[in-house]
């Protein structure tokens, strides 16, 4: 099963949490609770939906109310009131203005979007005193190597 955004915030917290909207600052957007074409299908069908069209299906939930309560109660503790410094901590405040986090009730569901806007420049994580630079490949986010690092930046943001 792919580890998606809210998954991460309820088992193991904003760490990585937070490395997930970093990396989905390259496709722009997530959307829980919409298939790609826009339908509201709400937390019963769990899906992450990217904005390049690409979805994923949480599968094997036994019971996806209860999923989705606590999504909302680990995004609302951890990212807002427990911590609301981690993204400035861990990502840097002056990429804040490239999330935006979005809860609404549409058409009787309750849909829940992170964008990520592009970034202008490199998004570094810092974990555990180190800074590491992560890539979305396939269905997962990796590590680079230093020389990944300094290739990727050459070719995605020529203006550093």
């Amino acid at each position: 099963m792919i580890e998606l955004l809210f998954a991460l915030i309820v088992q193991r917290g904003p760490g990585q949490a937070l490395k997930k909207i970093a990396h989905y600052a390259e496709i722009h957007a997530l959307k829980v609770g919409q298939d790609p074409l826009g339908r509201r299908l709400g937390y019963g069908n769990i899906i992450l939906t990217t904005a390049d069209a690409s979805s994923f299906k949480i599968n094997n939930i036994d019971d996806p109310d209860a999923i989705a309560a606590r999504i909302d109660e680990r995004i609302q503790q951890t990212l807002v009131q427990q911590d609301p410094l981690a993204f400035n901590n861990m990502v840097g405040v002056e990429y804040r203005r490239f999330i935006d986090l979005e809860f609404y009730e549409q058409d009787g569901k309750t849909v829940r979007h992170v964008y990520a806007w592009p970034a202008n420049r490199p998004i570094f994580l810092r974990e555990n005193n180190a800074e590491r630079f992560y890539m979305r490949a396939g269905n997962a986010s990796q590590p680079l190597t230093f020389i990944q690092v300094v290739r990727y930046i050459q070719a995605r943001f020529p203006q550093c």
